[in-house]
């Protein structure tokens, strides 16, 4: 685990350590020219990372569709037919809009 002492002088500070010793910011933004700079200063919890992606993909205005954890989604448009390319990387059953899906299947689902 690493920790670098970021001092932020233009960046919005999204975490800041835990620790009485390591008091200062751990995740940092800064907007640099027409983009945005996210520092990460230390090894953070997953949900912290798929908070920042969700924000980038979001201001990136990237597709994105919510899915169970080991769900693979790829939305797709052939003329005026929507399909979701579906993959369970998993070794479980999942479910993905009422679409089961057994352990590693994969699945073409039209208009769901």
């Amino acid at each position: 685990m690493w920790r670098d002492i970021i001092t932020p002088v233009t960046a919005e500070v999204l975490y800041e350590y835990d620790d009485p010793f390591y008091n200062q910011a751990a995740v940092t933004k800064n907007q640099c020219g027409r983009g945005t700079v996210y520092y990460v200063g230390c090894g953070i919890e997953e949900q912290a990372f798929e908070k920042i992606a969700l924000d980038i993909v979001k201001q990136q205005h990237i597709e994105h569709t919510e899915s169970e954890e080991g769900i693979e989604v790829y939305p797709r448009k052939l003329g005026e037919k929507s399909y979701y390319f579906l993959m369970n990387h998993t070794s479980e059953v999942k479910v993905f809009k009422d679409i089961v899906l057994q352990p590693y299947e994969s699945r073409i689902a039209e208009n769901v």
